[in-house]
């Protein structure tokens, strides 16, 4: 090793060091992560599971447990032996522990195979296949006394590598993480500005589908987690429902997500977004109103997410029951609600209620109710006599009876041109 003296056992590194890569070449590791194809939005994290719509079974289809390490991985993992040996051999020569300065470089080499996305099985392979010949070179030679004390040497100097190439490899993961989502969210934030999304892709490693089907969801109460824990229960749902890591942008109380479309998947999409907002209900322990509007085309992503930002709003507003809404779900509604003299004379309507706010409440709760009195007196916790006195105010007030199917639908109408169209 760059001209140092070789010791007793030091001199057997090479040997030592070829008969590991041979054991390396045979052998068939039993732990092996999944390598989605290079651009894979998946990179290096685990499959999500599926019970959204049906996935095209060849598409990205991760490899075969049990399967050797690619050529790149065979090559990193063939250093580190090489290296670990000859470490192994030094400490051996110096009856010691690998020193701090020998930790800290393998840390720093662990941390680096993790940015590499060498899995971090394998790695701890390599170091425990390494240090294990290194030992069985050393039995070989030793007398019979010195096993004890050799194998009580492997073990401890097994304990000091491992704990070093674990924190390494973890702190090396997260950083490359940090770097993967400060990279996907500025590519979020492209997307749904509107502006150019490629050299943000690239960087974090997605290959973008032309399609998409938006969402944006409203959590009607404080859920029973954290803040935090609210972010991270909803990706994993949404990742699981598209099948593949979803771009989104999320808080405590609100969200909007960009599930990626591939081909002619929209359809499909679709069709299981009410289960989908039921699952999120039952993680976040609260009620999930989700709105949905397709973009075809990167471009019409910033447009889609004003469209169903304002389903989801009208859905929510106009009382409707947690679940998942497209257009077709409030088409009357939206286009009752849409700026112009029509909607402002039906607004108008309902202006001498102003003052009345529980006449509002009885005429609403009569209305959902499908224009059954005893349902909607028992909504109201209230006698149907007293619903029948404040629905003859309603009528007198407003010129207007809501038990006459023509008064009905125009107070119907005048509810929904009253609804507002953003947020206070």
């Amino acid at each position: 090793m760059n001209g140092a003296p070789e010791g007793r056992w030091t001199s057997r590194g090479a040997a030592a060091a070829r008969r590991a890569l041979d054991e390396l070449a045979a052998e068939v590791p039993t732990v092996v992560f999944e390598r989605p194809k290079t651009g894979s939005a998946a990179r290096s994290r685990p499959r999500a599971r599926q019970h959204g719509p049906p996935q095209d079974a060849d598409a990205g289809s991760p490899a075969t447990p049990g399967q050797a390490p690619t050529g790149r991985s065979r090559d990193e993992l063939a250093a580190v032996i090489e290296e670990n040996v000859h470490r192994y051999f030094r400490a051996a020569d110096e009856h010691r522990l690998p020193t701090q300065a020998e930790l800290a470089e393998v840390r720093e080499d662990a941390a680096r195979h993790a940015r590499a996305e060498v899995p971090l099985a394998e790695l701890l392979s390599a170091y425990h296949l390494s240090s294990r010949t290194g030992w069985e070179e050393v039995v070989s030679a030793a007398d019979q006394s010195e096993l004890r004390r050799w194998s009580e040497h492997l073990l401890a100097y097994l304990r000091s590598v491992t704990s070093a190439v674990s924190s390494g490899y973890v702190e090396g993961h997260q950083e490359f993480h940090d770097e993967e989502n400060t990279a996907r969210r500025a590519l979020t934030r492209a997307l749904l500005a509107g502006e150019p999304a490629s050299a943000h892709a690239e960087r974090a490693g997605i290959s973008l589908t032309t399609n998409h089907l938006v969402l944006v969801f409203t959590i009607g109460g404080p859920a029973d987690v954290t803040a935090e824990k609210v972010g991270h229960l909803i990706q994993e749902e949404l990742d699981a429902y598209a099948g593949t890591p979803v771009l989104s942008v999320l808080d405590a109380r609100r969200g909007v997500a960009l599930l990626p479309a591939p081909g002619d998947t929209l359809p499909s999409l679709e069709l299981g977004l009410t289960s989908l907002a039921e699952r999120l209900g039952v993680a976040l322990t609260a009620p999930v109103l989700v709105g949905a509007e397709r973009a075809v085309g990167l471009a019409a992503i910033p447009d889609a997410v004003d469209q169903a930002d304002e389903i989801a709003h009208l859905a929510y507003a106009l009382g409707r029951p947690p679940g998942a809404y497209v257009l077709t779900d409030v088409l009357l509604e939206y286009q009752l609600t849409r700026p112009g003299p029509g909607r402002d004379r039906l607004a108008r309507i309902l202006d001498c209620l102003d003052g009345h706010p529980h006449l509002v409440e009885t005429l609403l709760a009569y209305q959902r109710s499908g224009h059954n009195r005893r349902q909607a007196a028992a909504e109201l916790h209230v006698h149907p006599n007293t619903l029948d006195y404040r629905l003859n105010r309603v009528s007198k007030l407003t010129r207007l009876d809501p038990g006459r199917p023509a008064h009905a639908q125009l107070l119907a109408a005048a509810v929904i041109a009253r609804t507002p169209l953003t947020e206070d």
